[in-house]
């Protein structure tokens, strides 16, 4: 649904990959880490040369540095998530700010911070609100939003195991789902890295099997994994008009 903004308050809006330079190439995000399963995500992406866009929380990488350090050395794309994983769309503006400066902190000590910024707040809360947008660019005046155009939908799939076999059933048919879009290619794939808050023991293992089975997939059929890149050039009319 189209919302407007007369005064010219969205920010641009990713929902695919754009100036895709091949008609095989996917841009893999990943939200929440850094946890104990990100080395074998690391192991499983190295294996295929694949890069991914990893949009970290802070209070993890306050418990995990090192692995934040190799996320970073692999070559992978690597953004704030949030300091705490919270929906933010009712906080004030000086909230969300604060809790972006202190995450992108964290990185800042190991890569550029970019420009553009890409910023995916936790649970892509308020992706549509005009005063959450504003706070952005208040932040950050060239930040983009990144968003998604096809899930994994894992966060629903521990909840749903129990067993090994139940992780595997599901995962295959979240990657079957995902591989059978015809309009794969140029998409912008979200995933979690063992997703903040699901009450299931089988958490990890589902990210490292679906994590597997979609890269080997995707890979397997000629799909390049490509960090998520910003617009180079956003259209003035993309401050006015929010789509989607």
């Amino acid at each position: 649904m189209t919302k407007m903004s007369w005064s010219g308050a969205w920010l641009p809006v990713l929902h695919r990959l754009p100036d895709a330079s091949s008609d095989r190439e996917v841009a893999l995000t990943i939200d929440d880490g850094p946890t104990n399963s990100t080395p074998g995500v690391l192991r499983i992406l190295g294996r295929v040369g694949a890069k991914a866009t990893f949009f970290l929380s802070g209070e993890r990488m306050n418990r995990h540095p090192g692995i934040v350090r190799d996320i970073v050395e692999a070559g992978h794309a690597v953004y704030a998530h949030g300091m705490q994983h919270i929906p933010l769309e009712g906080e004030p503006a000086e909230r969300i700010a604060r809790d972006m400066t202190e995450a992108e902190a964290i990185l800042a000590g190991l890569r550029p911070t970019p420009s553009p910024y890409l910023v995916r707040l936790p649970y892509a809360a308020g992706r549509r609100l005009p005063a959450v947008h504003k706070a952005i660019r208040a932040w950050s005046p060239t930040a983009q939003i990144a968003h998604w155009n096809a899930s994994t939908d894992d966060h629903t799939i521990a909840g749903r195991c129990t067993d090994e076999a139940d992780i595997r059933a599901l995962s295959a048919a979240a990657v079957c789902r995902l591989a059978s879009r015809r309009d794969l290619s140029g998409s912008i794939l979200l995933m979690h890295d063992e997703p903040v808050g699901i009450p299931s023991p089988f958490v990890p293992a589902v990210t490292l099997t679906l994590a597997e089975m979609l890269v080997t997939t995707l890979s397997g059929r000629g799909y390049a994994f490509v960090p998520l890149r910003p617009i180079r050039r956003p259209p003035l009319l993309s401050r006015f008009i929010l789509e989607k």
